[in-house]
């Protein structure tokens, strides 16, 4: 990919000055085409209510040697700021320090990407439980090849995480 303009099938914006242009041109190509989110996000259903999701996801993530750093209730929160919510919104800050250690010991920038987060939330009457998947956004962040198998390690046990929650 070039620099002096988008890749093919990229629709043309107008320069940003950024200090990793191939970035650029990635997230721009996302953006341009048709990308399956499919591969960006992992989302499950469940029939059980947001509040029994939410009480099994936190055993879950205890039981997998993760830990619960911060729940944002945004339903809550927003409507505490005068914008009424219909849906339930939660959203876990979840951390392995672990495999966070050695995230940072490949490449420290990919602190801005820490920790994972996984939203519990109803949408049309059902309860979903779902996350940007790792592999992929610090595929997207960094060329640190060291970084994939600790990605994939991570997101595998998140699905896990997930799939005992539903």
């Amino acid at each position: 990919m070039s620099p002096a303009g988008p890749p093919e099938g990229c629709k043309a914006f107008p320069a940003v000055a950024l200090p990793n242009t191939r970035v650029l041109w990635v997230l721009i190509h996302l953006h341009a085409i048709d990308y399956p989110t499919t591969t960006m996000k992992t989302i499950l259903t469940s029939s059980k209510s947001v509040d029994q999701a939410a009480s099994d996801f936190e055993d879950a993530v205890s039981r997998n040697g993760f830990g619960i750093l911060h729940v944002y209730n945004l339903k809550e929160t927003l409507e505490g700021k005068g914008f009424p919510q219909a849906e339930e919104i939660r959203v876990y800050e979840i951390c392995n320090p672990g495999q966070a250690n050695r995230v940072l010991g490949v490449d420290l920038e990919m602190n801005m990407a820490l920790p994972c987060r996984v939203s519990i939330y109803s949408q049309d009457g059902h309860t979903k439980v779902g996350m940007i998947n790792p592999s992929m956004m610090l595929e997207m962040l960094s060329d640190d090849e060291q970084l994939t198998p600790i990605a994939e390690e991570v997101e595998s046990t998140i699905i896990q995480i997930m799939k005992e929650t539903i």
